[in-house]
């Protein structure tokens, strides 16, 4: 029987001399309502496939099997992986990939994919679920960006404030290049707050369940993201001044009369400051110019 409560949780980790690690980032959930909505807002999971990340000590991994999914789940922390080995040993529809999600050069860890492919993900698609650890949210992201097949849905539990960051609106100081990542890449919802209470060890933030489906991924998204997050670098100057120095760092340069008819091209002047861009204008300048 997996640990439920804080207490359990404690003794569940002591027993196998085990402690929370904060390099990983590690915040149990303690509250299964919060994962009952999770599951909610996933949809049906009968027969589905959900890769799952950071499964813990199992309480998502546990609900998921139960709701009829077919399980990857991806642990980095070899303690956790030994006990989530031994309580769903001989289980046919759970499948663990030991160690970090993210490596250098991929989308995500190669042993991912292939545990993926293996299970059918490209005729069957398949869902992405995890109570992500706060300090990977931005590479992990941008690593769905990359996924080949795009997950049909992403459902994931974040710290409050890059929530507020993700659906941040121009002009606002939460505005940053990660909200651009998710105007580009996907539709955002906030499902809803979730107390800091709700997690053992209790994290010093309120986190935020949150739902996401992937957008068609823009051909030049990289160079986007690039273009935009070295626009946001000086967000309270006029576009005027900024965009001679940002096409230069990019490898773009542009004359003056390239950059002003790119400007007119999407109707602005050139005093305007990159942080009151909508990222459809940035996204239109950064076409115009090209």
């Amino acid at each position: 029987m997996l640990p439920k409560t804080a207490r359990e949780i404690s003794e569940c980790l002591s027993k196998h001399g085990l402690a929370p690690l904060v390099r990983f980032g590690q915040n149990f959930l303690v509250r299964h309502e919060v994962v009952e909505r999770m599951l909610e807002d996933a949809g049906d999971l009968q027969s589905a496939l959900v890769l799952e990340i950071g499964p813990g000590l199992g309480c998502l991994t546990v609900a998921l099997l139960q709701r009829g999914a077919e399980v990857v789940a991806c642990e980095v922390d070899q303690g956790l992986a030994r006990i989530l080995r031994a309580e769903f040993q001989g289980h046919d529809r759970f499948h663990l990939v030991e160690g970090d999600c993210l490596e250098d050069g991929t989308p995500l860890r190669p042993a991912i994919m292939a545990a993926l492919a293996e299970r059918g993900a490209q005729a069957r698609g398949y869902k992405v679920l995890a109570n992500l650890p706060y300090q990977i949210t931005s590479p992990f992201l941008v690593a769905l960006t990359r996924l080949q097949p795009q997950p049909l849905s992403i459902h994931l539990m974040l710290q409050q404030e890059v929530a507020d960051v993700l659906r941040a609106a121009p002009g606002s100081e939460n505005y940053t290049p990660l909200s651009l990542l998710a105007a580009f890449a996907f539709e955002v919802r906030v499902v809803q707050r979730v107390p800091a209470v709700s997690f053992h060890p209790r994290p010093d933030v309120d986190s935020a369940l949150v739902s996401l489906r992937p957008l068609p991924v823009e051909p030049d998204l990289k160079e986007l993201l690039l273009f935009g997050r070295t626009l946001l670098l000086a967000r309270r100057q006029a576009l005027r001044r900024t965009l001679p120095r940002t096409l230069a760092q990019l490898g773009h340069p542009a004359s003056a009369e390239d950059r002003q008819r790119a400007l007119q091209t999407v109707q602005l002047t050139g005093q305007e400051r990159a942080e009151v861009l909508q990222p459809a204008q940035i996204k239109a300048l950064w076409r115009a110019l090209r």
